[in-house]
């Protein structure tokens, strides 16, 4: 039980944290998906929505990111669904398709992942097709065990980290870490910025101090 609690926060830590260091310029101010975050148990069902702001569009696609990456599901301009294989029987779509909202059916543990919309649209100037990508929804599915709260269990156990966990426990600490240091700079920039203008000024009448004494000798 602790040892899938301590998984679940530093991954939704990262989650949330990633976004700000490997931004995408595919991720677009025009689409938008909630809930963010959602959580089930093997059996269960859920939903998320996808919306965008922009007409003519030629399809939407849901795909899996960071575990298992891969297309879900495409629908095209007419509400055709394309589901791929492993999800079968599984995905259903309600709402127009610039407003959908998507069923997740039956899920199991290994569901468990961020989904991302990306709408695609012929661009008539370019010619080519541009992408209106959301920032996607982490879907966390718990297993039965987690059920029994008030078992007490192992503390070895508890306490057992695994490559995995150990990785983004790392990363999501590291991203916390360079956060920090950053907002820390920023906010210190213009007294580091006296200082060191501070630092060359006094340099340079030193320089001139000893020009001016050599010249005299």
């Amino acid at each position: 039980m602790a040892v899938l609690t301590a998984w679940r926060i530093p991954l939704l830590t990262a989650f949330l944290i990633l976004p700000v260091w490997t931004l995408d310029s595919a991720i677009s101010s025009t689409a938008t998906q909630r809930p963010p975050y959602t959580e089930a148990r093997p059996g269960e069902s859920v939903s998320f929505s996808c919306s965008v702001s922009v007409l003519d569009l030629d399809g939407l696609y849901v795909r899996r990111k960071f575990t298992q990456e891969g297309d879900v599901l495409f629908v095209n301009k007419d509400g055709i669904l394309t589901v791929k294989p492993g999800y079968t029987d599984r995905l259903i779509t309600t709402g127009k398709l610039e407003d959908v909202k998507v069923t997740f059916k039956a899920l199991t543990e290994g569901d468990s992942g961020v989904y991302v919309c990306e709408y695609i649209a012929l661009d008539m100037d370019t010619a080519s097709m541009k992408k209106h990508e959301t920032s996607g929804t982490l879907l966390l599915v718990r297993g039965e065990r987690l059920q029994q709260q008030q078992q007490p269990c192992d503390k070895d156990e508890a306490l057992k980290l695994t490559p995995t966990l150990m990785l983004i426990t790392a990363m999501s600490a590291g991203s916390v870490l360079l956060l920090c240091v950053m907002g820390f700079i920023i906010w210190q920039w213009p007294r580091l910025k006296k200082f060191f203008a501070k630092q060359r000024s006094q340099s340079r009448r030193q320089n001139d101090t000893v020009y001016e004494d050599m010249r005299k000798h």
